[in-house]
């Protein structure tokens, strides 16, 4: 008799171990700590090289601090949703929806020629992006969203943004699409290079330029003219402005910013 009682105490144990798995496999991502959706706690800073920084290259986030970045329409860094975590600047909060868990961030400096380059890691089923060329006083003074051209960083297996092209990865969202890429997907780090010179823009993703064009370009005007930018004329317009990380109610962690003006 000890035998069958010992058995079901095994099953006993097993057996209601179960339902707690099934439920912690439906809770939302964004609930669960970043690290167990993109491995902030082995994200590694690479500090400045001397040669970076002979040839002009500044760190806008070292690992440690964010000096260089604040709240949109704002002077401190927002007191929600971004924060510091194991070398990477992470925003963690949010229900899918932009502006409402701490906004964006935008840098202290603005730029005109320049060359800007991150590492970014984005939680399954996100949606995020870097916008460049922003300039404040287009958006309402309550908002807590930048506007200008974007670099969009999505899921693009996941999200049902991403089934339109020009919604997908290293493209301008909305706008135009990326060509052919290499994407390490959501939960994996990618790295990505935006260079603004003189109104050439490019777009590169883990080494790859995916997206080339002029502002002032009859190429760039159609791109808007299909998009939904196309009765906005501020969208493209400005030659100088912030670099905007953006809060779109998904985790997302970024790390290794870097920046050099172009002469």
């Amino acid at each position: 008799m000890a035998i069958p009682s010992l058995r079901r105490a095994r099953l006993a144990w097993r057996f209601p171990a179960l339902p707690v798995l099934c439920l912690f496999s439906l809770l939302p991502v964004g609930a669960l700590h970043a690290a167990s959706w993109c491995g902030t706690a082995g994200a590694t800073f690479h500090p400045l090289t001397a040669l970076e920084r002979t040839h002009g290259w500044v760190a806008l986030f070292d690992g440690s601090n964010t000096q260089a970045w604040r709240e949109f329409h704002g002077s401190a860094f927002p007191s929600e949703g971004w924060k510091l975590e194991n070398g990477t600047l992470l925003h963690i909060e949010g229900d899918g929806r932009s502006g409402r868990a701490g906004g964006d961030l935008v840098s202290r400096d603005a730029f005109q020629n320049f060359e800007f380059a991150a590492d970014w890691c984005l939680e399954p089923g996100g949606n995020s992006g870097i916008k460049y060329l922003v300039v404040e006083a287009n958006s309402p003074p309550n908002s807590r969203s930048g506007f200008g051209l974007e670099y969009q960083i999505i899921d693009d297996v996941a999200h049902p943004d991403a089934k339109q092209d020009n919604r997908k990865t290293a493209g301008i969202y909305d706008v135009a699409a990326p060509s052919a890429k290499t994407l390490h997907p959501a939960g994996q780090w990618n790295h990505l290079r935006i260079v603004v010179n003189r109104g050439q823009v490019e777009q590169w993703l883990n080494g790859e330029k995916v997206l080339a064009f002029a502002l002032d370009s009859q190429q760039f005007k159609d791109w808007v003219a299909g998009s939904k930018y196309k009765n906005d004329a501020r969208y493209g317009a400005s030659r100088e402005g912030h670099i905007v990380l953006q809060e779109h109610g998904s985790g997302v962690a970024f790390r290794n910013i870097k920046v050099r003006k172009l002469p």
